[in-house]
């Protein structure tokens, strides 16, 4: 999973709660009070307040993060939110804590508090092992709630066309990554890295409404069907994935390969998909190494794969892990969740031998 056992947090005076519909009153005082977004570039309207309602509802359906409500635990009352959000500054993709308190109750320590207790949890609900904070550089409010929960200001940059600063943290203490076979308390998290690492991966390959159009929900429910041998189960097939904590980081399908004409000691990695965060922490290259090594376990002397051309990324990573181009190619429609599209794929392969 993916924060999914995520439900309400508690500190010493607060409670951090998931949005809910009925909240659109108390977020739209929060947005629409020029105090409390006078570091935005522009004011928000009620409108944007029902936005971000939804996203935030939207959010934790898909992975249990999103901004959450901070009420007093004393009456309930509702102070502001905070919660993880995901972000993407240039090219790195990362869960953000975000806060906001209504400027009534600002010095009160409510912000540094709550966002505490998210920073405390984040490595074993979300497997994160960096945060950070994205703060404009005349907010010295925000600023300083990031200096007491010892985030470190990194270089000026940009997010969304406004220069702003990056505060960081890395978790030293984070869970060990750990490579087994998927059960169906996984399916939520192997949706939500399937559908992000699409997202990512392919913007500058697919048609955005296709991408668009994939739905976290939707996959977890055909992952329940493939995990239970239903209509979208392949015969012999394994579902891997890498966790760390509760959280799944990404996950691999493989079996007997579906070429026709393949050798019955031929095995292929159907997919293989990481969390945009932890591209290049060595999480997809572990996940082929656990491939490689549950086909050898059953008597498989090559591998395959197919994937997208033009994907250079992938490719690299893939030449590093030992596998090469073979010369294969073919022509085959994606996109179940929204409009089909023809696409070209490239098969890779390698000898398990070596």
């Amino acid at each position: 999973m993916t924060g999914q056992s995520s439900g309400a947090l508690e500190t010493a005076r607060l409670r951090l709660r998931p949005y809910r519909e009925g909240d659109l009153a108390q977020i739209r005082d929060l947005l629409c009070d020029e105090r409390t977004t006078q570091h935005y570039p522009r004011p928000f309207s009620a409108a944007d307040a029902e936005l971000w309602l939804q996203r935030a509802i939207d959010a934790h359906a898909a992975d249990g993060g999103g901004l959450h409500v901070i009420e007093l635990l004393d009456d309930d009352s509702y102070v502001g939110h905070c919660g993880p959000m995901w972000q993407e500054v240039d090219g790195r993709v990362f869960l953000e804590i975000g806060w906001m308190v209504l400027p009534d109750l600002w010095g009160r320590g409510y912000a540094p508090e709550a966002a505490a207790r998210w920073h405390d949890v984040l490595p074993e609900r979300f497997g994160v092992e960096y945060t950070a904070s994205i703060i404009g550089p005349d907010n010295v409010q925000s600023a300083r709630v990031a200096a007491k929960r010892g985030l470190v200001r990194e270089p000026a940059t940009t997010f969304r066309n406004v220069e702003v600063e990056l505060w960081s943290r890395h978790f030293d203490d984070a869970p060990p990554l750990v490579l087994r076979d998927a059960t169906t308390r996984d399916v939520q998290g192997i949706a939500f890295a399937h559908v992000r690492s699409w997202q990512f991966a392919y913007r500058d390959l697919l048609p955005a409404t296709l991408l668009d159009g994939l739905d976290v929900a939707r996959r977890a429910a055909r992952r329940i069907s493939f995990l239970a041998g239903g209509d979208d189960h392949l015969p012999g097939s394994h579902c891997l994935v890498a966790t760390r904590g509760e959280a799944v980081l990404g996950f691999a399908d493989v079996g007997p390969s579906r070429d026709p004409g393949a050798a019955g000691d031929t095995w292929e990695i159907y997919a293989v998909y990481v969390r945009p965060d932890q591209l290049g922490c060595g999480v997809g290259a572990e996940l082929l190494r656990y491939s490689a090594s549950r086909a050898r376990s059953h008597g498989a002397v090559r591998m395959t794969l197919w994937a997208l051309a033009g994907n250079t990324r992938a490719a690299r990573a893939y030449e590093r892990a030992g596998w090469q181009l073979d010369g294969a190619a073919k022509r085959a429609t994606i996109g179940r969740d929204a409009a089909p599209t023809l696409v070209e794929e490239l098969r890779w392969a390698r000898d398990l031998a070596s």
